[in-house]
């Protein structure tokens, strides 16, 4: 998960406009419980496209990780 964070960087940061890589970065942060970091990634694909659901989708399974772990 270490190496794709790290691969995903390197595509944002030759496009940093590009939604998909700022997800799927935003789901292996996720996944190595750096979930304020995901969330950040999340809401910056969602500010470059409104309407890929696959960001809404994973936006809210982290928010309702989130409120789980609070419990």
């Amino acid at each position: 998960v270490e190496l794709a964070a790290t691969r995903y960087s390197e595509v944002l940061a030759e496009d940093p406009t590009y939604a998909p890589a700022h997800v799927n970065w935003g789901l292996a942060l996720k996944n190595i419980g750096r979930l304020d970091e995901a969330e950040e990634h999340y809401a910056r694909a969602l500010d470059l496209d409104p309407g890929f659901a696959e960001t809404h989708v994973k936006w809210g399974n982290l928010l309702f990780d989130k409120a789980y772990s609070e419990e």
